[in-house]
């Protein structure tokens, strides 16, 4: 499956930055992206990043804190998976 994403300008100066994880609220369907982590300086620029590599649920899902959360992943914590998206078809 060839998918082509996006690319998202941002700033790339070496500012402080978190690794954020973002989940949608409603599930999936085929095609759309339930969660993605990204490293960014701000929940905002987390968001923008995710807007950049949506599938067919469109960008605004992940820009709105009422369709996605938008969460930092602690560097500190018990070994174990960080994030497993499976959906059979």
């Amino acid at each position: 499956m060839d998918k082509q994403l996006k690319k998202v300008t941002i700033d790339e100066s070496l500012e402080d930055t978190k690794l954020y994880i973002l989940v949608r609220r409603d599930g999936a369907d085929y095609d759309e992206t339930r969660a993605v982590v990204v490293r960014a300086s701000s929940p905002r620029q987390a968001r923008k990043l995710a807007s950049g590599v949506h599938g067919g649920e469109g960008p605004s899902i992940w820009m709105s804190t009422k369709t996605s959360s938008c969460d930092v992943l602690k560097p500190d914590g018990k070994s174990g998976i960080i994030i497993v998206d499976y959906k059979a078809g």
